[in-house]
């Protein structure tokens, strides 16, 4: 009799852990977005064994408050109005524990903002290098900040060339190409 109470104890007692993982995830989940791997650190960080907060995070996946595909979407929605480009957005991806590819990023940048890198990059050039597309110095400087940004430099090299950029310095893309493979 006494085993059967203390299994019954040891029931009880995981499952009001797992239902305190749960309310935990969603107190998280009212205040922002997660991803799944992101939601499950969050609740190991806490306290709560792992094996306790992988099923918390599965039941929520099952009921759709958490949701990878959805979250990725608003990730790249917020950081494309940010100005960033496809391979900084897969880079913050990757640490919310998402790995999308960049020509996934890509599609659903133009299914979600209508506007294609190249659009992005003629738009921060014109804001932010407008009166100097001619000059070999700031097109340099242009070019390194877009790729900070996580623009690839064929796409970037491709819009200077539709700009009329098409004279910087041969030089260039010996460096730009030093730093791509970084």
């Amino acid at each position: 009799m006494a085993q059967k109470t203390a299994k019954n104890s040891a029931k009880t007692d995981i499952v009001q852990t797992l239902q305190n993982a749960r309310e935990t995830a969603l107190r998280r989940l009212d205040r922002r977005e997660c991803s799944a791997a992101d939601m499950q650190k969050y609740l190991t960080r806490k306290g709560f064994q792992p094996e306790l907060a992988e099923q918390a995070v599965h039941e929520l996946i099952g009921r759709r408050y958490i949701d990878d595909e959805r979250f990725s979407r608003m990730m790249i929605r917020h950081h494309s109005s940010a100005g960033k480009g496809p391979r900084y957005i897969q880079q913050k991806l990757r640490e919310k524990g998402i790995k999308l590819e960049v020509n996934h990023i890509q599609e659903t940048l133009q299914e979600v903002s209508n506007v294609s890198e190249a659009d992005q990059i003629k738009k921060w050039i014109s804001r932010r290098y407008s009166s100097s597309i001619g000059d070999p110095t700031e097109m340099r400087k242009a070019i390194q900040s877009l790729m900070r940004k996580g623009f690839s430099y064929s796409s970037i090299r491709q819009v200077m060339n539709q700009l009329g950029s098409e004279k910087v310095d041969e030089d260039l893309s010996d460096e730009t190409d030093e730093n791509q493979d970084l």
